[in-house]
């Protein structure tokens, strides 16, 4: 049996520092917590795009896409954690930190929605065009994902953004649609602006990260540093009920938060 790795000193030193800053974080969030952002979309929704955006703030603090769970407020407490760990940045002041979640099973427990901490975005795009951009930007990188897949996917996660939504107490929730975040750019952000109350306004422009194009968005278009217009894609053959269905929740949702007044067409 081989005997236990030894650490040099320099290696415990490291450790010993960065377990230290870990507990000292973990205090500082209960006493003074960054406020939770959370991006509620779909993948090819624009997500990683409006992440981008946010995190060029100086009052947000992001580290891309974690594709973590929130169960409970340690999960909320785990995200300023670790974006100020992995982005080096733990003793700056920020306000907010902010996450993306594209995916039912990520998708935080409803009565996270309830503190009073916590803002939401919800980011949505027409299923036809999401459909496509998923099965042509996607399939070549990760494979498997067929029309069927990638609408039926669609179809699941507006369904399940519904649901959630419900439960989001008013003044706390934005929606936002894909279309005008890349179409009326300056009109969407300044809703942001108004809906965090940042005291500067966020710009179509944003850094590159060593994250950038590895998590959320692999297409090259995110590697740009602004807003753009991506290009058209051909529809995908989806079967037409599945289709349906997908536009069937994207309709509801989006009557659903016209109705809650978090949602206005632009």
């Amino acid at each position: 049996m081989a005997a236990p790795k030894a650490w040099s000193p320099v290696v415990a030193a490291r450790r010993a520092v960065k377990n230290a800053a870990f507990r000292w974080l973990a205090t500082g969030q209960r006493r003074r917590p960054l406020q939770p952002i959370l991006i509620l979309g779909h993948m090819r929704a624009g997500s990683t795009l409006l992440c981008h955006l946010l995190m060029a703030h100086r009052d947000i603090l992001g580290m891309g896409e974690r594709n973590a769970v929130y169960r409970t407020g340690r999960d909320l407490d785990a995200l300023a954690v670790q974006a100020r760990w992995t982005r080096r940045r733990p003793f700056r002041h920020y306000r907010y930190a902010v996450d993306q979640v594209n995916h039912n099973r990520l998708t935080p427990c409803p009565g996270l929605l309830a503190d009073a901490l916590v803002r939401c975005i919800v980011l949505v795009r027409e299923p036809p065009a999401s459909a496509a951009s998923i099965v042509g930007a996607l399939d070549p990188i990760y494979g498997g994902w067929s029309p069927e897949r990638a609408m039926a996917y669609c179809a699941e996660r507006l369904e399940g953004l519904a649901e959630l939504c419900r439960h989001a107490p008013p003044g706390r929730l934005l929606a936002l649609r894909y279309e005008d975040l890349v179409g009326q750019t300056e009109t969407a952000l300044a809703r942001v602006d108004a809906f965090l109350g940042l005291a500067e306004p966020l710009k179509a422009a944003y850094a590159l990260h060593p994250f950038t194009g590895r998590r959320g968005d692999p297409s090259a278009t995110i590697r740009s540093g602004r807003v753009v217009q991506p290009p058209a894609r051909p529809p995908v053959a989806a079967p037409p009920a599945l289709e349906a269905r997908a536009q069937t929740a994207y309709r509801a949702l989006w009557r659903q938060l016209e109705a809650d007044g978090r949602a206005a067409e632009m």
